[in-house]
């Protein structure tokens, strides 16, 4: 099934190719936790696997619906810039954001 979502330049296979990558380095960590005699802790890191298999499988099964996941990193985004704009002014925040997006600036969000 994982083949459905093949590494490519549509969001679809950039997404799935990230999630199912990561899923497979959390659970390296985890079975070398596990393997070495920290199995609390490899439990506690389960969770982010599970979280990252039911979006990869939800994807897979509805690919129309990729682009919610996109747009949800999106709005995900947006609300930790403006939560740093209540701690800093804009000039401040503009210090620390790469040359490229100070350009873009706020009318990105």
């Amino acid at each position: 099934m994982l083949w459905a979502c093949a590494p490519s330049n549509k969001p679809r296979g950039r997404y799935c190719f990230g999630l199912g990558h990561t899923c497979r380095e959390d659970w390296l960590e985890i079975l070398f936790l596990c393997a070495n005699g920290y199995s609390n802790d490899g439990l506690k890191l389960l969770r982010g696997p599970y979280e990252r298999a039911v979006a990869l499988a939800y994807i897979i099964k509805f690919p129309e619906k990729a682009d919610r996941f996109t747009n949800f990193a999106a709005i995900q985004e947006h609300r930790a810039v403006e939560t740093a704009l209540e701690l800093v002014r804009e000039a401040d925040f503009d210090k620390f954001r790469p040359p490229d997006l100070v350009e873009i600036g706020m009318s990105r969000f």
